[in-house]
């Protein structure tokens, strides 16, 4: 059994990651199913691929969920007013944020898998 998309990973819908996490899976799982086909490949290989990359994903939605919305409202004022738009006036800031949220790593890493054989 493979559970993937929203079946696999439960997390708050901070930033949309969910969406492209599972599509993410599918592509994985697609891939090495066609390459079942044809010889014997390891299909233990979806969890330990797609794993890591969920959890990374549940971890970094849950701490901005828990961040935004939990503690006291003298530091998420604090965290709205000053923290963050400090940290993103940061060029680098921004651009390691961009390339989190949109999640360019993992689709590199998912299209390079995509083109190798499986």
């Amino acid at each position: 059994m493979f559970l993937l998309g929203d079946a696999a990973h439960i997390h708050s819908p901070v930033g949309g990651q969910g969406m492209n996490l599972g599509m993410q899976d599918a592509l994985v799982l697609g891939h090495l199913l066609a390459g079942s086909l044809d010889r014997n490949v390891d299909l233990g290989a979806y969890q330990r691929l797609r794993k890591p990359v969920a959890i990374g994903v549940v971890r970094g939605t849950d701490l901005v969920f828990k961040q935004a919305l939990s503690g006291s409202p003298t530091w998420r004022r604090f965290l709205r007013r000053w923290l963050a738009p400090t940290l993103l006036r940061s060029g680098a800031v921004r651009r390691a944020g961009l390339r989190r949220v949109a999640q360019l790593d993992m689709a590199e890493q998912v299209i390079a898998f995509r083109a190798s054989p499986p």
